[in-house]
């Protein structure tokens, strides 16, 4: 597999921030997004925080419900580094949670 380029990670993580936002914007939160950094403050819930980590090519998230994660590009994918799990399914287990709730 070719290295990652600084163009192709910035825009991995462009759409990985894009993905995150809508799938948060539901709960109407406070979003503030600043060069690759995204915090989305829900109410009753706490702060999500997810930011570009260039020197290791990761995207790195803090849930108020979860801990903190990392995610690895993989084929184009962001990765959990732990559970194993696209980008996407983390998303949505942490939705699943806010509604438990």
């Amino acid at each position: 597999m070719p290295p990652l380029t600084k163009p192709k990670f910035s825009r991995m993580i462009e759409k990985a921030i894009s993905l995150i936002s809508d799938k948060f914007d539901p709960f109407h939160g406070d979003f503030s997004e600043d060069s690759g950094t995204l915090s989305i403050n829900l109410k009753g819930i706490g702060e999500y925080l997810f930011n570009k980590q260039p020197s290791t090519h990761q995207l790195w998230g803090s849930s108020p419900l979860t801990g903190p994660c990392r995610f690895d590009l993989v084929e184009d994918k962001w990765i959990h580094s732990r559970k194993k799990i696209d980008l996407e399914k983390y998303i949505n287990e942490e939705i699943n949670k806010i509604n438990s709730i």
